[in-house]
């Protein structure tokens, strides 16, 4: 899809139906909404690599290529690293809805 329609498309579609289904996780009543939301996003979740990857390897020098990249995948395990103690601090102050 990001050949077809763009690399930059397809990572703006990606990264707001991504916002829109995370929004939905604090309107959650049922364990049967849960579970569809938790589907939901791990579907626009996996959406990001190839446009992501696309850009890397259409936007930057060959020489750059490995440096963009690598950081581009390095934020895939510092995300999770920092994202719990972020959300506890936030759910602390606000309310975990």
């Amino acid at each position: 899809m990001s050949d077809r329609f763009g690399a930059k498309i397809m990572m703006g579609i990606a990264i707001s139906a991504f916002t829109v289904i995370t929004f939905m996780t604090g309107l959650i009543h049922s364990l049967k909404q849960f579970f569809m939301v938790r589907v939901a996003l791990g579907l626009g979740e996996g959406q990001h690599w190839t446009p992501s990857l696309k850009i890397c390897a259409d936007w930057f020098a060959a020489k750059e290529k490995g440096m963009a990249t690598g950081l581009y995948t390095t934020s895939f395990t510092i995300g999770p690293a920092v994202a719990p103690i972020a959300a506890s601090l936030i759910a602390a102050a606000f309310g975990w809805r």
